[in-house]
């Protein structure tokens, strides 16, 4: 019952390891992002006057993303991994997921608020729902595309540069167990 006990605590603090790391990760890449491509975090509230408010739907998709990775991860790799390389490869492609996934939320996010693309004169829809629907659509997916692609790309340099002590702490929670 001792040993059942301890290998459940050690898979649990596995899971909210990875759970964490993969939020982190993601908001860290949201805010580099955004500092790289804009020189600043202004545009995570819109191009005006900033405010927390305005800010939470582009956290809302990092987290959601972490979320979404982790439990992939979790369920379509063998954790803790058998061997260093093992586990570097493990969180190089979770970080190549995470950011693909995030890459199309937050391109999702920042056309539909306006900030990637300009808003619609007020009145060039009246009448034309079919029209409105058909052209959110393409800018959804066209930017949801984009932004995969610049996902996948950071997700590949943030993954080599993580993979080293991200795989570390993996082989440590193993060890502990």
């Amino acid at each position: 019952m001792v040993s059942g006990g301890a290998a459940w605590t050690t898979r649990s603090g596995l899971r909210w390891f990875v759970r964490s790391a993969a939020v982190l990760v993601g908001l860290a890449s949201m805010v580099g992002v955004v500092v790289w491509d804009v020189s600043g975090l202004y545009v995570l509230g819109g191009e005006d006057e900033s405010s927390l408010r305005e800010a939470v739907p582009s956290v809302i998709a990092a987290v959601a993303a972490g979320l979404l990775t982790s439990e992939i991860v979790l369920r379509a790799f063998d954790l803790p991994g058998r061997g260093f390389g093992h586990r570097y490869m493990i969180v190089v492609a979770s970080v190549c997921i995470g950011g693909t996934i995030e890459g199309a939320m937050l391109g999702w996010v920042f056309s539909l608020d306006g900030t990637l693309f300009p808003e619609a004169a007020p009145g060039d829809y009246v009448g034309e729902t079919g029209q409105l629907i058909a052209d959110t659509g393409v800018l959804l997916f066209g930017a949801g595309m984009v932004g995969a692609v610049m996902g996948l790309v950071v997700g590949v340099a943030a993954g080599v540069a993580l993979g080293l002590p991200l795989a570390t702490l993996l082989g440590v929670l193993a060890d502990e167990g």
